[in-house]
């Protein structure tokens, strides 16, 4: 019995140290981030910009996962220390593909700002990309490849529990079902600025409840997105035509 509970006990700390861990990892890219956005007032270099926006989706690419991170982390077929390890390998594959992703971002962010179409603010000051952007993103939330991704991003953890893929492998898969998924919403971000933090918790918290609510729910809340962005373009064209 006492041993039982000593097991058990230990397993609950492990699983908080691991949830702690991730959350801190999230947190520590959320503030490096603003700091960076920050200084980008005063104008940033496109190494700069590659660091901003890592940092940035660290921030916001973590929370979606934790659930599914932590519930991982509690399976013991192979033991406790060795399930946090394969979970640790499965993001840090997943973050190796937003990594990149966040790079071809700074590399757009750069070549806009060269082009005279971004404000301090890292906002875009053209209405035809503005809509461009808001267009595409809302597309995307309402096609049935939205749905798919949102399927290979559950499922993909289910294979690393089976066995049937490498944490790292599963990791890969599930990042680049990510990106695939949720990537062109995040150019948004270049419609309301780098720096807004509202627009990053808003588009965090999205990001959780596709990924945490029911799957007949996720895609009606993908929808109901998709709906606002393409309202939103709509907006922005008629406000910029009539006075």
């Amino acid at each position: 019995m006492t041993t039982a509970f000593h097991v058990a006990a230990t397993a609950r700390w492990q699983t908080w140290a691991f949830g702690a861990a991730v959350a801190s990892l999230a947190a520590l890219g959320w503030g490096w981030s603003l700091q960076i956005a920050e200084a980008g007032h005063h104008g940033l270099g496109l190494w700069g910009r590659v660091l901003m926006w890592t940092t940035m989706m660290v921030g916001m690419m973590i929370p979606p996962e934790v659930p599914t991170l932590v519930r991982l982390a509690r399976v013991e077929s192979f033991g406790r220390w060795w399930a946090v390890g394969r979970v640790a390998a499965l993001l840090g594959g997943y973050l190796a593909v937003w990594a990149v992703a966040s790079a071809g971002l700074a590399l757009l962010d750069a070549r806009l700002t060269a082009w005279g179409l971004m404000t301090h603010e890292m906002a875009s000051r053209s209405v035809a990309l503005n809509v461009a952007i808001l267009v595409a993103a809302g597309l995307v939330q309402l096609s049935p490849w939205k749905s798919a991704c949102l399927e290979r991003c559950r499922s993909i953890p289910q294979k690393l529990r089976d066995g049937s893929t490498g944490p790292l492998e599963s990791g890969l898969r599930h990042g680049l079902a990510s990106v695939s998924s949720c990537g062109v919403l995040m150019l948004v971000l270049l419609v309301v600025g780098a720096m807004n933090w509202a627009a990053m918790l808003l588009l965090t918290g999205l990001l959780v409840g596709e990924r945490v609510a029911p799957a007949a729910v996720s895609p009606l809340l993908s929808r109901l997105t998709g709906v606002g962005l393409l309202g939103w373009a709509a907006w922005s064209s008629v406000s910029a035509v009539v006075p």
